[in-house]
């Protein structure tokens, strides 16, 4: 009681609280949680990079860029 009002907290809802927490921990209830298994991610970065002599990268070059790279390419 001398928590609850240090605190200005209602005694009897952290009785409720309390109680409904230590049973809580006695016997859980079923939940709908299921458990999920989590793989690390793999790395799907592209391998092919453009390198310029002056040291630009160009790196991400992939099927859906390479008309994009090729048009870079003749402009260089």
């Amino acid at each position: 009681m001398a928590y609850c009002q240090q605190y200005s907290l209602v005694y009897h809802q952290m009785v409720y609280w309390c109680t409904k927490a230590a049973n809580a921990l006695e016997k859980p209830e079923a939940n709908n949680f299921v458990a999920v298994a989590i793989t690390p991610a793999v790395d799907t970065s592209p391998s092919l990079r453009l390198r310029l002599p002056s040291g630009i990268a160009i790196e991400g070059i992939d099927e859906r860029s390479v008309t994009l790279v090729s048009k870079l390419i003749e402009q260089l």
